[in-house]
């Protein structure tokens, strides 16, 4: 399966449109950028983020409408870190990653381990990367490496992105009367 995804205001990632195809070759790659910039996005400019797959690098190298200034293709830093800590996994420090161990309480709950990668912004507890809000466990490596905690919170929660996101006019849709009548169908298998 081929699919090109998107981000909206509040970071969530949604897709725009897939393709399913027998492998994931240069060929395919080629044939669905050609299908999603004359069915999708006819105009304007693109950024594509990816790996680095052999396809994808084609496509953008050799087609036409997917070339500077029409497109830009940036690689996945997420990717390509996974690439080299593959590849160089054993020559890698694990800087940055801290144990934490929750206090034991009266009531014989706590003193649970937590591993906390502090530079991924990840804890095993899954509630800085749910949330993107820094949990107890992070918030307690902050404090330890004398960090300023607002340094760690996701920019989703600044005011300022909040200001941003709201200071455009919302247009409200015309009333149903007004909705154009649709050419296709959808009808059942």
């Amino acid at each position: 399966m081929l699919i090109a995804v998107t981000k909206d205001a509040n970071n969530n990632i949604l897709p725009v449109a897939y393709a399913i195809v027998d492998e994931e070759t240069t060929h395919s790659w080629c044939w669905f950028f050609y299908q999603f910039r004359h069915f999708v996005a006819e105009d304007g400019q693109l950024c594509v983020i990816s790996d680095r797959h052999k396809g994808i690098i084609h496509a953008m190298e050799n087609l036409d409408e997917w070339k500077e200034p029409f497109a830009y293709h940036r690689f996945c830093l997420r990717h390509v870190r996974s690439n080299l800590m593959k590849s160089y996994k054993n020559s890698l420090n694990n800087e940055g990653v801290y144990r934490i161990v929750t206090k034991l309480q009266r009531s014989e709950t706590g003193g649970n381990t937590h591993i906390v990668q502090y530079f991924q912004h990840s804890c095993t507890c899954g509630k800085w990367q749910m949330k993107r809000f820094p949990c107890s466990h992070a918030l307690a490596v902050c404090r330890h490496r004398g960090d300023n905690p607002i340094s760690i919170v996701n920019f989703v929660y600044y005011t300022d992105t909040y200001r941003k996101q709201y200071q455009y006019a919302f247009t409200p849709l015309l009333h149903v009367e007004y909705w154009l009548e649709a050419d296709w169908v959808i009808e059942a298998d």
